[in-house]
This record gives C-alpha cells, sequence and structure tokens, in this order.
C-alpha cells in the first residue's frame, strides 16, 4: 500500500495513507517522483552507512515493540492514550483541500449539471447491484445519448465520496489482524505478536528495499469530513451512508435512521484483533483532534458558518466486544464459583455503577501488579484488564 513512501519518522503518526473510500489506487504511482530521490551509489559510504543505520533503527524499534507485550501492553496502551491527549489535525496526514475545508468551510456549490445527476441518479438507483450493472446501464445510456458525459463508476463513486464527505484512510495492519502499525507502532516493519512482516517480501527484495507494499490494509472512515458534509446540505439533497458511527445530534425516533448513521471503517479478517485499540486508534484520534481544535462547519439551515465540538456520547457492543473497548474484564473470564456467598443478583435490575474514584484506584492496582501471575490476581479482583483507550478523549 505505502509504495514509493518513507517509513514515518514521527512515532505518533499513524501507518496510514488517505484514499477516497473505495477507489482504486495504482501499485507505484503514489508519491511517484520516477525514482529520482531513490537512486543511490552503490560505492558510496556515505549511502551505505544511512542504510546500515536505518536498518539498525528499525530493528531497534521491533525489539522495544516486543518487549512491550511480553505482559499486558501496559507501556503501549499508555503511548496511544497519550497520543490521543495530544492529538491535531496536522498529524493524520489528510490531503491539504480536506484539511483546509475541515478548518475553513464554506457553503458548497450546487450541482446544476445534468450530466453529474443523472451519473449520480444512476449510482444511486442501482446500489444494490454490481459494478457491472452500471457500466451496461451507463453504456446503453451512451447508445441513444452519445453527446451525453455520463461519469465512470470510478469518477460517481469518487463525486459521491466528495459529496458526502466519505474519505478514508488506508492504514497498514498485520497480515495475521494482529495490530495495526499506527502510533508507536508506525515504524515496525513485522507484527510484534506473531513475527509477521509487514511488507510484501518478494515485492521489497524486487525492488531492493525502494517499494514498501502492505501485505494487509484496513479503512477508516473519518467523522469530521461526514459531519461537514451532512450539515452543508438541506435534508432532502442528503446522500444516505451507513453503519458504525451515530450522530445523536438529532431526536431519538430519528437517531438509529439509515441517513443519520455513518461509517467509521472496517476491519478485516481473517482473525480476532490480539490489539483492538491499535485499530480504533485512527478513528479515536481524529475525534480527538477535532475536540481539541474545534469542528467548523457549513449550516445549511443556518446559512452560516457554526462552531461544534464533538464528543463520545457512549459506546456500545455486545458482551465480549465491550470488555474490548472499556478494558474491563468479560464475561467469560475464569471465576471459581463454588460455595460463592455473596447474595443473589437481580438480572432485571441494573448493576450499580463503578464510581471514577473506584475505577482509578482499581486501575492503579492492576498496573503494580508484580509479575504476570500477579497481574492475574489483581485482574480478577478488581475486574479491570487495562487501561481503556477512550480515556484520552475530552
Amino acid at each position: 500500500m505505502r509504495e514509493d513512501l518513507p517509513a514515518c519518522e514521527d512515532p505518533t503518526l499513524p501507518n496510514c495513507t488517505p484514499t477516497p473510500q473505495d477507489l482504486d489506487v495504482q501499485d507505484g504511482t503514489m508519491g511517484d517522483n520516477g525514482g529520482e530521490d531513490e537512486r543511490i551509489d552503490s560505492g558510496s559510504t556515505v549511502a551505505e552507512a544511512a542504510a546500515a543505520s536505518a536498518a539498525a533503527a528499525r530493528a531497534a524499534a521491533t525489539a522495544a515493540a516486543h518487549q512491550l507485550t511480553d505482559l499486558d501492553d501496559d507501556d503501549t496502551d499508555d503511548a496511544f492514550i497519550r497520543a490521543l491527549e495530544q492529538a491535531s489535525l496536522d498529524e493524520e496526514g489528510l490531503p491539504e483541500d480536506i484539511l483546509y475545508c475541515l478548518r475553513f468551510p464554506e457553503a458548497p456549490e450546487a450541482i446544476v449539471d445534468k450530466d453529474i445527476l443523472l451519473s449520480l441518479r444512476l449510482y444511486l438507483s442501482l446500489h444494490n447491484t454490481s459494478e457491472q450493472a452500471y457500466k451496461d446501464v451507463r453504456e446503453a445510456i451512451l447508445l441513444h445519448h452519445p453527446d451525453h458525459a455520463i461519469l465512470t463508476w470510478h469518477q460517481v463513486k469518487a463525486k459521491i465520496a466528495e459529496i458526502t464527505g466519505v474519505m478514508s484512510l488506508a492504514c497498514d495492519m498485520c497480515i495475521k489482524s494482529c495490530m495495526a502499525y499506527v502510533s508507536i507502532w508506525a515504524s515496525l516493519e513485522e507484527c510484534p505478536y506473531c513475527r509477521e512482516p509487514c511488507y510484501d517480501q518478494e515485492v521489497l527484495k524486487a525492488s531492493k528495499g525502494k517499494i514498501k507494499r502492505a501485505r494487509q490494509e484496513f479503512h477508516t472512515v473519518l467523522l469530521g469530513p461526514q459531519l461537514e458534509a451532512q450539515r452543508s446540505l438541506a435534508a432532502g439533497q442528503k446522500i444516505p451512508v451507513y453503519k458504525d458511527i451515530i450522530y445523536v445530534n438529532y431526536g431519538p425516533d430519528l437517531w438509529y435512521k439509515k441517513l443519520h448513521i455513518l461509517p467509521g471503517g472496517t476491519i478485516p479478517g481473517p482473525n480476532k484483533p490480539q490489539n483492538l485499540d491499535s485499530f480504533l486508534f485512527v478513528g479515536l484520534h481524529h475525534l480527538a483532534a477535532l475536540q481539541q481544535e474545534g469542528l467548523r462547519v457549513w449550516d445549511a439551515i443556518e446559512r452560516a458558518v457554526v462552531d461544534n465540538n464533538p464528543y463520545l456520547l457512549l459506546g456500545t457492543a455486545d458482551g465480549p466486544g465491550l470488555a474490548c473497548l472499556n478494558g474491563f474484564v468479560g464475561h467469560h473470564d475464569n471465576y471459581h464459583v463454588s460455595g460463592c456467598t455473596h447474595e443473589d443478583i437481580d438480572v432485571g435490575a441494573l448493576l450499580p455503577p463503578m464510581s471514577p474514584e473506584q475505577y482509578t484506584n482499581g486501575l492503579l492496582t492492576v498496573l503494580s501488579a508484580r509479575n504476570a501471575t500477579h497481574y492475574e490476581e489483581l485482574r480478577k479482583a478488581t475486574g479491570i484488564v487495562k487501561p481503556t483507550l477512550f480515556s484520552g478523549l475530552s
């Protein structure tokens, strides 16, 4: 995925590349400069020393990450949380036009081109069919109206990405789904869990180390551009987007309508992530940056730029999924219940909430574990596994 691009030097940045949602990126074209910057004289002592130094730095970074996973990843969790607390939009590698729109929103231009409108209506009416179906209908229209500039499949998807604000960051991940190469892991070249290499080794070898093509990637759909696009269009003009993030600036009767639910991204398989926080980090980093800087949007109803302060109201998941989000012990933990003496619990009643003080004290207790055995004892005693990534948000 990251062909012809240097490794990220800032340890807080994700190893990510922005792409329009679902658009194809041709291999070897991103950051292409004809190879002028990458030609190294094989006889140059300076070049050889630089290459050796870079290799040593990568090895040291990988070794450090291996050490972090020896017990319970506490150092990794803290690094992720600190990165969220200091998040900035400038760190996300966003295209200049997207970054400018987030900070200096303007009223969107009305779509008056009839060919573009026809292309959009055609695409939306065929959204449950195949790419080939769109191409066949487009070809049929052009046979009868050859002078019409009907957008191609990829052109219409790019236009919809522009209108809806649905653009994604494609980030490198472990081929076995263990973790994502973000934050302190951005510069690693192998997974700290399974030791699988990040990059396609055949491509890396054939290009003499110049082309680093990730073996697997995942996509995060950024929240800010979507909220800007939604607020900037009148209700009747909104193009529906789907699932994962619920925008609750509506009444309860509208919260779960597809029109008001924004996509948050996808994590492909084949396995359950070993470190889910690394996959959530990119989207939460963007939200944290918006909380730090504020989100200015053009409001179509007010016909003016208004300031917003986005915040996370709540996160939901099933039982096992929620344990991954909040850092608590899940329902499947092996508790010994023989001879249990506590009173029966009414499953129909709400459990008493844990106060912030109780959580903080319990977390500090868990983090004081002397070794793995002690950690297991404290984890079961407190019900806390690790610091939650969400504590890095405002």
